[in-house]
């Protein structure tokens, strides 16, 4: 791994969001918050910020009004605050709905929330694992339940979800899953966590979903693609992490990009990416190629079980939900 990343690109010159409207996840700090300025910067006309805590939403939608950009903008942008908790079912349900009550119309939907864990935990609502929770389910049911209102805005639209090249280090080649049981089951075992492995392991699902979902939609429509945004330094998996991680810390915070490089990468995927992104990870402004594993037997075989059984959540969820969004004929 070489020291130094590669230096990000400008975004194109001629990247006006005007008239757009776009939902960052976790928009409140970090990543999130300098996509939030990029998209505002870029004339988007409308912003939600959809945020755990409301508070704090509100006082990340101050500091965006206060840029000196942002405030000599005429009109100025609209920035709402909507509460989203990516570990509660119920909530995603209530976002959408509020999203389909109280919006014209939905051009971009960045995923940016997301975990790191450090320790096993389950989420007290869906007793599933906090990181395959958050960095798939979540993400995923939300896409499916916004899907017919980015299917509206006449596209190409965009949704955009924090993938990782640390996907590439996931188990699942040296220990496959048990295919008869749930892939949740095998997250929501903790013989099968291990902090080192398993962010990579909960992002290689989150790019075969992805994968999948490309692969049965029209990317005229709607570009569905996953950005690794690089080593950026954020407080990303800093709790709970080992003594001699905070040690080597300063090390890896000088190799990071700052949130605002990370940002320009995710603002990249979300508004600027062409068709060729469609399904794919993006990373460092290019279009990265296929997981070796995704593409064996065995790849292909997980890739539909995760589908599979992500529909099978939404319909739970939501029943009717996926024929809605147009994702019926891939379901069986």
């Amino acid at each position: 791994m070489p020291l130094l990343q590669p230096l990000v690109p400008k975004l194109p010159a001629s990247l006006d969001l005007s008239g757009k409207t776009a939902i960052v996840t976790g928009g409140n700090a970090g990543i999130g918050l300098e996509v939030a300025r990029h998209f505002l910067h870029l004339n988007l006309s409308h912003l939600i910020l959809a945020v755990r805590t409301p508070a704090k939403g509100e006082d990340a939608k101050r500091q965006l009004l206060a840029d000196p950009i942002v405030a000599k903008r005429t009109p100025a942008p609209t920035i709402s605050v909507f509460r989203l908790d990516l570990t509660s079912h119920a909530s995603l349900v209530d976002f959408a709905t509020r999203i389909e009550r109280e919006t014209q119309r939905l051009d971009i939907l960045v995923l940016n929330a997301g975990v790191y864990p450090m320790k096993f935990e389950l989420a007290p609502e869906t007793k599933n694992e906090v990181g395959f929770q958050v960095n798939h389910l979540s993400n995923a049911l939300l896409a499916i339940l916004l899907l017919p209102a980015l299917q509206r805005t006449g596209g190409p639209a965009h949704i955009t979800v924090l993938g990782s090249r640390m996907a590439t280090r996931h188990t699942f080649a040296k220990r496959p899953l048990d295919m008869t049981k749930p892939v949740a089951a095998h997250f929501n075992d903790p013989a099968h966590f291990s902090w080192g492995t398993h962010y990579g392991d909960t992002k290689y699902v989150v790019q075969a979903f992805w994968h999948a979902m490309a692969s049965r939609m029209d990317a005229t429509r709607v570009i569905v693609n996953a950005i690794c945004p690089g080593q950026v330094s954020t407080g990303l998996g800093a709790d709970g992490q080992p003594k001699w991680v905070s040690l080597i810390r300063p090390l890896v915070n000088l190799r990071g990009r700052t949130p605002e490089e990370g940002a320009r990468c995710v603002v990249y995927a979300a508004a600027a990416a062409g068709l060729d992104s469609h399904g794919a990870l993006v990373a460092d402004m290019e279009v990265f190629p296929p997981f070796p594993y995704s593409e064996t037997p065995t790849g292909r075989a997980l890739e539909q079980k995760i589908w599979k059984e992500t529909l099978e959540a939404a319909e739970s969820l939501v029943p009717g939900s996926t024929s809605k969004a147009g994702l019926v004929r891939g379901y069986t």
